[in-house]
């Protein structure tokens, strides 16, 4: 299934239907503090991950779901 990809912020109302749906999307904007902070609000902080990535178009901010058991975080790599 192909990645949604939106131009602006989403409304909480729609943000959190994105959420609920547990799948990855993207935003066409480098803003992912905002966005990370809107999805910690929401209470899908613990479900999600938000990174920005660069493309040949720019940076984009990058919202994906957390899947169980995944590391969050890499400690000590070497």
């Amino acid at each position: 299934m192909a990645e949604q990809c939106f131009d602006c912020f989403l409304s909480d109302v729609a943000m959190r239907a994105q959420l609920e749906r547990g799948e990855t999307f993207l935003f066409k904007i480098s803003m992912w503090q905002e966005i990370e902070r809107q999805i910690e609000r929401l209470g899908f902080d613990d479900s999600y991950f938000v990174t920005e990535v660069s493309a040949k178009r720019g940076k984009f901010t990058k919202v994906t779901p957390v899947i169980r058991g995944q590391t969050q975080s890499v400690r000590n790599a070497a």
